[in-house]
């Protein structure tokens, strides 16, 4: 559970079998960019939500030294907005629907803001400088004397003003689609569809294999891989409209959700979420 400056947890979310470290580290990233990145209004949650989705992910890729994982984690990011596209057809970055309440686009605006920030990123030099500029404009406004508050324009004049020789770039930006469009701007959306990652092509093998020992194989291919394409997987599984035979989510529970190899309650959850399906 969040509250302003601290996140209470149980000891059994932090080891044993049911574990929960990374939600953990998301919950603990989002209070520190609340206190840090205050925003003014409901308007801005994006900057906040976006902002701990965006560096929750980031990270990963430093830590654990996998190659591909920030590209992986890209895809992530734009497949969670396009499936959540028709639910949000009306809904914009800057959240000015009164009617809704924010905890209703939480989920919407930490995805879209997530790819904002990943597509800024890779148009202003990558992740060492946008880095740079997050450390510099955000996370000590209060050396540099900036406004208490925070809005998604200070975001934005903050970017120009710190990336200076990328204006071309700046002005290549799309900022009144972006912000204040329902959906991805159409500028942007050629570039996206809905990605398929080596993890999501074994998923659909394993749909249509009808030899067990096949099968065994492509879950055994995705064992080795971290936590979060083990989810993917899963979650991938359950969006499909084929249902697993119990022979195939045996060998699930044996590989990927035994409590004693994989002690983690996400990843028990969706498999059994597969077997009520």
């Amino acid at each position: 559970m969040q509250c302003p400056h601290m996140t209470f947890v149980s000891s059994t979310s932090l080891q044993g079998r049911y574990f929960m470290t990374s939600t953990i580290v998301q919950n603990i990233i989002e209070t520190w960019i609340g206190k840090i990145v205050p925003i003014k209004d409901f308007e801005h949650l994006w900057l906040i939500k976006g902002l701990s989705t965006f560096i929750y992910r980031n990270p990963i890729n430093n830590v654990k030294l996998i190659n591909d994982i920030r590209e992986f984690l890209e895809i992530k990011a734009i497949n969670n907005v396009l499936n959540m596209q028709e639910e949000h057809r009306t809904d914009s970055l800057v959240h000015r629907d009164s009617t809704k309440l924010p905890m209703n686009i939480i989920k919407y605006v930490s995805e879209q803001g997530c790819v904002f920030l990943n597509y800024l990123q890779d148009l202003l030099g990558g992740p060492r400088d946008f880095w740079n500029f997050l450390e510099k404009c955000f996370f000590n406004r209060h050396i540099v004397g900036n406004s208490e508050y925070l809005t998604t324009n200070d975001f934005k004049e903050s970017l120009y003003d710190h990336f200076k020789e990328k204006y071309e770039e700046l002005n290549s930006v799309k900022w009144d689609e972006w912000f204040n469009q329902p959906g991805i701007p159409p500028s942007y959306r050629d570039f996206m569809a809905i990605q398929k990652t080596d993890c999501h092509h074994k998923a659909d093998s394993l749909v249509v294999e009808q030899e067990d020992e096949e099968s065994r194989n492509l879950i055994l291919e995705v064992a080795p891989n971290n936590e979060i394409v083990k989810i993917e997987f899963l979650t991938y599984l359950l969006t499909l409209p084929t249902d697993l035979s119990p022979a195939k989510l045996q060998l699930i529970e044996s590989f990927l959700a035994d409590p004693l190899l994989m002690p983690n309650c996400e990843i028990m959850f969706l498999w059994l979420r597969l077997c009520i399906k």
